[in-house]
């Protein structure tokens, strides 16, 4: 399984996967129909839906699957071959087989809350001032939705808020240590920071883009809110305040959303390393066994309409490599906290 990383439950598992492909050029005469059905099935699925679907090959890919298939005697027997297409075609998707679709969250979703836990807990949301001017928020990773994403918001907003002072110029955002999960609370908990409005897009080869942004407490996408905060949305004292974002390597899926969030602000600056490249947008589709396919269906845009393919990479780029715990103290928060406290608007008060 990859690494643990982006997501949230937005618009639900497909069904209604199982039709057999027709194409001419499948070589399915030596597995068992179901077999052959089956796994004919999961392709096709890739084929209408994911993020590659008008770059790939597709009777090719299908015959090499296939092929790879010979000697399966049943349909568990073809899951290893759905991994194995799935990683063809890039380093998000992913396949849970139906015991682990009932009882396990599934990782990486972007447009689902299904996702595995990160080990981030609501209590870890973190926030202090660094100094008088300057204030860090750690936004670590959350994957549940419901009464747990919307406590999520809540927190890192309220952190937010006792954080802030009359004093406070700009702030530091810690995306670091964020693997993905649910990006709908994140979005939500630092809206109060990254500001109101659109702030990005979910941008699929042959469909209508899917703008989201952060307005009155909420995450929303397609105009619907998402997540809201449970009380009176927090507004900081200083507006557009000046923000150093801090990546890094295991800022993945749904940490990088909330990155793109911030890509193209006024007032802001990217530091440390390139993220983990997988920006791109997971979407559920199940298939008849109850086992899912999460497969990526779009790339991320940021409120420019730039489109992301691979690593976020920082503007200021940290020496070295990135670190696979990174400290709160560490020389990144220093030097962007220096970027924030002389930034023009902390010297001119605007």
């Amino acid at each position: 399984m990859h690494r643990i990383v982006v997501a949230f439950l937005l618009l639900g598992v497909l069904s209604g996967c199982d039709a057999t492909s027709s194409d001419p050029e499948d070589p399915a005469d030596a597995l068992p129909p179901g077999v052959a059905s089956y796994l004919n099935a999961a392709l096709d699925t890739m084929k209408t839906a994911h993020v590659r679907r008008k770059e790939v090959d597709w009777p090719s890919f299908r015959a090499k699957i296939l092929d790879r298939a010979v000697g399966d005697t049943l349909i568990t027997d073809t899951y290893d071959d759905i991994r194995y297409a799935l990683n063809e075609l890039d380093d998000h998707s992913y396949f849970l087989p139906p015991q682990k679709s009932a009882r396990q969250k599934a990782p990486h979703a972007v447009w689902t809350d299904d996702a595995v836990r990160s080990g981030k807990a609501i209590g870890d949301v973190e926030g202090h001032r660094l100094t008088a001017e300057a204030g860090y928020v750690d936004v670590p990773s959350i994957s549940g939705g419901g009464m747990e994403a919307l406590k999520f918001a809540d927190r890192l907003q309220s952190v937010i808020a006792s954080t802030d002072s009359t004093s406070m110029c700009g702030w530091v955002v810690d995306l670091r240590d964020n693997p993905g999960g649910n990006m709908w609370p994140m979005v939500a908990g630092i809206g109060p920071i990254v500001g109101e409005g659109h702030l990005g897009s979910f941008v699929p080869p042959d469909a209508d883009t899917v703008r989201w942004g952060y307005r009155n407490g909420a995450s929303r996408v397609r105009g619907r809110t998402v997540v809201r905060v449970s009380g009176e949305p927090y507004t900081v004292n200083r507006p557009a305040p000046p923000v150093a974002v801090l990546l890094g390597s295991r800022t993945a899926s749904s940490g990088e959303a909330v990155a793109v969030a911030f890509q193209e602000r006024n007032r802001t600056r990217t530091f440390g390393w390139p993220t983990a490249g997988l920006t791109t947008a997971i979407r559920l589709f199940r298939l008849r066994d109850g086992a899912r396919l999460g497969l990526a269906v779009s790339r991320f845009a940021d409120r420019t309409g730039r489109v992301y393919e691979g690593p976020i990479v920082p503007e200021v780029r940290a020496p070295g490599k990135s670190p696979a715990n990174p400290s709160r103290q560490d020389d990144v928060v220093g030097t962007a906290r220096a970027w924030v406290e002389a930034h023009p608007a902390c010297s001119d008060g605007t």
